[in-house]
C-alpha cells in the first residue's frame, strides 16, 4: 500500500541459495481489513527484496507464492527490478492496477541484467490461470477487498497487461498454471524474469533433503491449521506423507482442527487437535505456540512410552492373527 515494512528473506546451503515469501512483503496480513485495496495495492516489495538478494551476490533463489494482498500481475515487482510501463502516447504508468488501466507498452529492456544469471525457482500449488473466471481476479481478489465492479475491473487490467508482455517475453504465458498465484506474481516470474514453477512442498522437501533425514527417523510430526477434505489433495502434508510412506516411517499429524474422518486418507497413523478446549480463533491464534508443544510433548511421551513397552516377538510366531495390548 506504499507504507515501508521490514520484511526478512532467508540464505541457505552455505548462504548460496535465498529463500523469499512474497507475503513477507505483500501479505494479506501486513494491511488492516479496512484498508485493503487490491486496486491500489503493488507487489513492489518483492522486487525490493530480490535486488537486497542480487546484491548479496546470489544467484539461486526460491520464491514462495501465496498470502498476498496485490493483484497486479506482479507489475510492482518488475517495477523495482527495471521494467517500465507506458500508455499509448508514451507517458509512463504507475505499477499499481488503477495506474495501468491505460497500458499499451511494457518495457522490460531495463531489467536488472543480474536476473538473467539468476535461477529462480517458485513454490506453488495453486494452479490458477491469470486471466478469467479461474484466474486470479475472480479467484482470490475479494479476500484482498474487492468488489464484485472492481473484480471485474481487476480482471480486465491483467488482460491488458498479459498482452503487453506477449511481445517483450516473446509468448503468452498468462494460461501457464500457477499464472494466477500471488495476485499474478506468478506469471511476472514465469514470463519476465524465467522462473520455474514447481509443486511448492516436493520444492521445499528437496531443499532440505527430506529423503535423506528419513533414512533415519522413527516418526514424523507434521501438521497445518486444519486437517480436513483438502488436505489428501497437493497441500503441505500430503507431500510429506507421501515422502514418509515411501521410506516406511510413520506420520503423526497435529492441527488446531481435524476431521478424524480424513486422518487415514491423508495418509497419516495418527491426528491430534492441539485445541484445549471450546476457545474463540482468536484464543487459537494466540496461544498456537504453547498449545503445539504441549500437544507435541504428549505425543512424545506417549511414542516413547510404547516403544518401551511393546513386547519382543519370538521368531517362531505362529501365522495366526495376533494382537498386542
Amino acid at each position: 500500500m506504499g507504507n515501508p515494512i521490514v520484511a526478512n528473506w532467508g540464505q541457505f546451503g552455505n548462504a548460496n541459495t535465498a529463500i523469499i515469501e512474497v507475503a513477507a512483503a505483500t501479505g494479506l496480513h501486513l494491511v488492516a481489513k479496512a484498508d485493503r485495496n487490491p486496486w491500489h495495492a503493488s507487489s513492489q516489495g518483492v522486487g525490493e527484496i530480490i535486488q537486497a538478494v542480487l546484491d548479496c551476490g546470489i544467484r539461486h533463489i526460491l520464491i514462495g507464492l501465496g498470502g498476498s494482498a496485490t493483484n497486479d500481475g506482479g507489475a510492482g515487482m518488475l517495477a523495482a527490478l527495471g521494467a517500465r510501463f507506458y500508455d499509448q502516447s508514451g507517458q509512463e504508468l504507475p505499477p499499481t492496477p488503477s495506474g495501468l488501466v491505460n497500458l499499451y507498452r511494457l518495457d522490460l529492456n531495463g531489467l536488472d541484467p543480474r536476473i538473467s544469471e539468476t535461477r529462480i525457482e517458485i513454490a506453488c500449488d495453486v494452479t490458477n490461470p491469470l486471466l478469467g473466471a479461474q484466474g486470479a481476479s475472480y479467484t482470490f481478489a475479494r479476500q484482498k477487498g474487492a468488489s464484485d465492479d472492481m473484480i471485474a475491473d481487476l480482471d480486465r487490467v491483467l488482460g491488458r497487461f498479459a498482452a503487453a508482455m506477449i511481445p517483450a517475453a516473446g509468448q503468452d504465458f498468462s494460461n501457464c498454471a500457477g499464472a494466477g498465484a500471488a495476485g499474478g506474481i506468478g506469471y511476472a516470474l514465469i514470463s519476465a524474469l524465467h522462473g520455474n514453477l514447481q509443486s511448492g512442498i516436493d520444492l521445499v522437501l528437496d531443499s532440505v533433503e527430506i529423503d535423506r533425514h528419513l533414512d533415519h527417523a522413527d516418526l514424523v510430526l507434521t501438521g497445518e491449521g486444519r486437517i480436513d477434505n483438502q488436505t489428501a489433495h497437493g497441500k503441505a502434508i500430503s507431500g510429506i506423507t507421501r515422502r514418509a510412506h515411501q521410506k516406511q516411517v510413520p506420520v503423526i499429524g497435529l492441527a488446531g482442527t481435524i476431521d478424524y474422518a480424513v486422518v487415514e486418507e491423508a495418509g497419516l497413523q495418527a491426528g491430534f487437535s492441539i485445541t484445549p478446549g471450546v476457545i474463540s480463533l482468536d484464543n487459537a491464534l494466540t496461544n498456537a505456540g504453547k498449545n503445539l508443544s504441549e500437544v507435541a510433548r504428549n505425543v512424545a511421551r506417549v511414542w516413547r512410552l510404547s516403544r518401551q513397552h511393546t513386547p519382543s516377538l519370538p521368531k517362531d510366531l505362529p501365522n495366526t492373527e495376533t494382537t498386542l495390548f
